[in-house]
């Protein structure tokens, strides 16, 4: 394995076993849309999290970091509330204008990062985590049908006492909202338990 082939797809071999370091990514785009589990390129075998644990994840969770590349270049990251269909899309509102929705009309591809538990274990010197990294493509301009199927996958998640009120609510506001959709392309997943 050459070292120098592996610094070009963004991956340190310093200090690793080139036994652990995935041989190379698929060559072609896997189609948009589907829950595809892949935790090939996760460098730590010893803490995968499993695909039923990372679904359970998905959907459970309070909030997500979405990260995108921002107007000159950089980084941006922020986290959100969100919503998974399920399948192979999440869903998350914001205003109709603003920076994220310049970041992804310049490189629509995206991360979305969501954490589970996580506990600090002083005596250890380390942390109990669990996590979900999720490649998508994020979508804008979505039909009237999917933006108010996703407002009510909202409401049920956070809200779900509260649905007629909060329809009520987004029916008055929907000119100003936007929803995108993230467009899932390839899922991980991680976890570190310490006893």
């Amino acid at each position: 394995m050459k070292t120098e082939g592996l610094k070009m797809e963004g991956l340190e071999t310093e200090g690793l076993k080139t036994d652990a370091v995935p041989q190379g990514r698929p060559t072609e785009e896997p189609e948009t849309g589907h829950f595809r589990f892949d935790n090939a390129e996760v460098r730590r075998r010893d803490r995968l999290l499993d695909e039923e644990s990372a679904r359970e994840l998905l959907r459970r969770g309070e909030y997500g970091v979405l990260s995108m590349v921002a107007e000159q270049g950089e980084a941006y990251g922020i986290p959100l509330s969100y919503v998974w269909d399920g399948a192979g899309c999440i869903y998350v509102h914001c205003a109709p204008e603003g920076q994220k929705l310049r970041c992804v009309d310049r490189v629509p591809e995206v991360s979305f990062c969501v954490v589970g538990a996580t506990k600090v274990v002083p005596a250890r010197f380390t942390t109990a985590y669990e996590s979900v990294v999720v490649r998508a493509r994020a979508v804008r301009g979505i039909p009237v049908e999917e933006r108010w199927m996703a407002l009510r996958l909202l409401l049920e998640k956070y809200a779900p006492g509260e649905c007629e009120t909060g329809l009520h609510y987004a029916e008055r506001s929907f000119a100003r909202t936007e929803i995108l959709r993230l467009e899932i392309l390839a899922v991980s997943a991680k976890c570190k338990r310490v006893k």
